[in-house]
């Protein structure tokens, strides 16, 4: 066998290699290089804990996220994600949410920093969002049969007020949401005329 196809060879064995080992989370690919941060993670799971305070156990939603934190570009990661949705991420308008398709869309949205820190306040009454400057870009991927995907050039740690000057990704299981409690069917009306045998 010649070198040149030893080589070809051995370069297809990597490339498929590479594919059957990339991280995976919930069935979606982890950006290559990224590291999980289970801090943002625990973080997460107690806002979603936090937005649903008061109601009952049964009837929350499951959320389960995984956050990933990477030193590449916002663009880049957006771009790796695109590719696995099949979609192109477009400007969201949130006057027209008919972007929401049922089976499937890719979000783009730029918001201030100061609104998401006075977003954050529900969480932590003491931060000041009149301290933050500057945008937040934002992309949102969700399909009904992959997680969702979550990415921000910048995060903000509500805690601590600290920003995360890091490209910030979010891989969420699809919610479970909760079971509906089934009732009785209704009883005739008194006086309503019923089927007779």
């Amino acid at each position: 066998m010649s070198n040149k196809w030893m080589i070809l060879m051995l370069s297809c064995l990597t490339f498929i290699g590479s594919q059957a080992f990339a991280e995976q989370k919930f069935g979606v690919d982890v950006y290559p290089g990224a590291t999980a941060d289970s801090a943002l993670t625990d973080l997460s799971k107690e806002s979603a804990d936090k937005m649903q305070e008061g109601i009952p156990e049964a009837s929350r939603i499951k959320f389960e996220q995984e956050v990933y934190v990477t030193s590449d570009s916002f663009d880049k990661v957006l771009e790796f994600y695109e590719k696995i949705f099949g979609m192109k991420a477009a400007e969201f308008d949130p006057q027209n949410p008919s972007a929401l398709k049922p089976e499937g869309f890719a979000l783009l949205q730029s918001v201030e920093m100061k609104d998401v820190a006075t977003s954050a306040k529900i969480f932590n009454p003491t931060l000041d969002g009149s301290k933050y400057e500057g945008q937040v870009k934002l992309a949102l991927f969700n399909k009904p049969d992959l997680p969702m995907v979550q990415i921000v050039d910048q995060g903000l740690n509500w805690k601590s007020g600290e920003v995360i000057k890091k490209t910030v990704v979010g891989i969420t299981k699809q919610p479970e949401m909760p079971k509906l409690p089934e009732s009785a069917p209704e009883a005739p009306a008194a006086g309503t005329p019923t089927a007779s045998k």
